[in-house]
């Protein structure tokens, strides 16, 4: 009883890994972002407001449900390009630093980096 159940799926984040594989030539960041609809990769902090939200009392009545965090990846499902490539989406995408919140009693994995360290932190 009064135990709530609800999952976070996020799309392509940018992560330290994601940064190394792009380095590396393993993955094009470019072609993951155009077809993201909001044209870019989520940040760590971003995939932390959301779980922070879903173990708020503000979503009391959400349960049983997984959330999609993606910039719209799952709701374009379609071939070709979701989004004309963006100046400078690389720096957007890491220019805004998280933000402190109350403290919270969250299961989070993965804690040591990345986003678990976001959603650990926030």
């Amino acid at each position: 009883r009064g135990i709530r159940v609800t999952a976070v799926a996020p799309g392509s984040v940018r992560t330290p890994m994601v940064t190394e594989l792009a380095r590396a030539g393993k993955m094009d960041l470019a072609a993951i972002r155009r077809r993201v609809p909001m044209g870019r990769l989520a940040r760590p902090d971003e995939i932390a407001r959301v779980v922070r939200f879903l173990s708020s009392t503000q979503a009391r009545y959400i349960t049983g449900s997984v959330l999609a965090v993606d910039g719209g990846w799952m709701s374009f499902n379609q071939p070709g390009d979701a989004h004309p490539p963006v100046d400078g989406a690389l720096q957007a995408e890491l220019s805004c630093p998280a933000e402190c919140t109350d403290a919270r009693i969250v299961l989070v994995t993965g804690g040591a980096k990345s986003i678990g360290a976001a959603v650990a932190r926030r």
